[in-house]
């Protein structure tokens, strides 16, 4: 092989190199811009999740608060009961007495 042909070998694989590198400059520019929609898409999941705990705080909140009611409720009905039932025993006893 003489000079001439050597240098034209040489100037080739040169030119396929470069044509290389730019191949892969290309594709880690691609890479890069995937990469930069995933980031946005998690953050965005991020702040959907963040969202999503509030709002479960804010249910926690409401069902003790409804417990609390419920539970004041129940002893209402729990003390009228009592009254409601002495005021009947008393009736009884002095219907049985009446006799």
């Amino acid at each position: 092989m003489n000079n001439d042909e050597m240098l034209k070998l040489i100037l080739e694989k040169i030119g396929s190199l470069e044509s290389g590198q730019q191949e892969m400059r290309t594709e880690m520019n691609s890479m890069r811009s995937e990469i930069t929609g995933m980031r946005s898409e998690m953050n965005s999941m991020r702040a959907d999740i963040e969202d999503l705990k509030e709002g479960q705080k804010a249910i926690r909140r409401d069902v003790a608060r409804i417990d609390r009611k419920i539970d004041r409720l129940a002893n209402d009905v729990g003390d009228t009961l009592a009254i409601i039932t002495e005021a009947t025993d008393r009736e009884l006893d002095r219907l049985r007495n009446a006799k």
